[in-house]
């Protein structure tokens, strides 16, 4: 279906849920929430029903796949979160069309493998993006050790970890700990201690070795350094 090409914002409201694949060209999608997003060629924008929203093509030859649902089911899904707002990957096979297809046809047969086909393509977006959303914040964990590790030297508070790696605190500490093993903080501690064993190894004085790891002074750091290690950093060093 060819959907007509417009670049203002029209804010709208469907009385049902839509999916629009984008099978070739390009369009954009809106929302209170995101703004305005590009969708491209091969992705799919879902809009629950009663969503203040708004998308339209960038060219005239964008051709994308429309359907329009409603009822009882789609609801329980919306719900449940199994019909979330947003644009997602959806590949180039025009998967919508047998349905749209068959949801026209007369036969009841037809009606009803319809909704099933539509309950199995909605359960399989939302685990999809489940999983991607998972794999991502493991990522971003991933990403934020390594740059404790790079950096050993920086204070971080589970505030700006939490930021960096675009989570709530509390999904922060919960991944964290599931990731490394450890609460932030005590990993934190552990890669300073871990890096100052190293210097004191080399002959680093306590004095250098806390400023090197951002500590406010060597005392702050040997009392520190004696509660992980059990040993003051001069005993470790004899």
């Amino acid at each position: 279906m060819r959907v007509t090409k417009r670049i203002d914002i029209i804010p709208r409201i469907f009385e049902f849920f839509c999916l629009a694949h984008i099978i070739s060209g390009s369009a954009w999608y809106w929302s209170e929430e995101s703004g305005r997003v590009p969708v491209l060629e091969s992705q799919l924008i879902i809009v629950p029903q009663k969503y203040i929203h708004d998308f339209a093509p960038t060219n005239e030859d964008t051709k994308m796949d429309l359907l329009f649902f409603y009822g009882s089911i789609p609801d329980s899904f919306k719900a449940s979160g199994l019909l979330d707002n947003g644009v997602y990957s959806f590949g180039q096979s025009r998967r919508l069309r047998p349905i749209i297809e068959l949801s026209s046809s007369i036969i009841t047969d037809h009606k009803i493998q319809a909704t099933m086909n539509l309950i199995n393509l909605i359960s399989e977006l939302y685990f999809s993006k489940k999983n991607s959303s998972k794999s991502d914040s493991c990522s971003k964990i991933k990403d934020l050790t390594n740059l404790i590790q790079s950096k050993p030297e920086k204070w971080w508070d589970c505030q700006e970890m939490a930021e960096f790696c675009n989570l709530s605190e509390v999904q922060l500490r919960r991944l964290f700990k599931k990731e490394t093993g450890y609460s932030p903080k005590v990993y934190l501690d552990r890669i300073k201690i871990e890096r100052a064993s190293e210097l004191l190894k080399k002959n680093f004085s306590v004095g250098n070795v806390a400023e090197l790891l951002g500590y406010s002074d060597q005392f702050h750091f040997s009392r520190r350094f004696k509660a992980i290690t059990g040993s003051s950093p001069r005993e470790f060093m004899s």
